[in-house]
């Protein structure tokens, strides 16, 4: 069961044409929104894929992340069954939850990549 603060029905649209908005942040919420989304009250695209990553990471590890990057979710990650599929979606957690909005990919290379991801389970039965 996902943690209260994924509260989904609290997203925000960005308006045809921009590029981001401007909102106050919920409180609760702060441990799986960008650093500099927090600081700067600007949302794009990048603030939604680091979202993302964390909640990856919360789905792979079963718990909260918040100290999780910190003290190595990796290890946590190579003790579950299925490795090379949750590898790679540990990989695509870590790529997502970069703290620079530039090197993290943009939402349809992340699901892209969560396709190519669930293909590896199909092609190795």
């Amino acid at each position: 069961m996902l943690p209260n603060y994924f509260e989904f029905g609290l997203s925000i649209s960005i308006p045809l044409g921009k590029t981001y908005v401007v909102e106050d942040v919920v409180r609760e919420s702060a441990g799986v929104i960008a650093p500099k989304s927090i600081s700067t009250r600007r949302y794009t695209e990048k603030s939604d894929v680091y979202s993302f990553g964390m909640l990856l990471f919360e789905i792979l590890i079963g718990r909260t992340v918040f100290d999780g990057i910190k003290n190595g979710v990796r290890m946590y990650l190579s003790s579950i069954r299925n490795r090379e599929k949750l590898m790679a979606f540990g990989e695509l957690a870590f790529r997502c939850v970069k703290i620079n909005p530039e090197e993290r990919p943009s939402m349809m290379e992340a699901a892209k990549e969560r396709r190519r991801i669930r293909r590896l389970q199909h092609d190795s039965l």
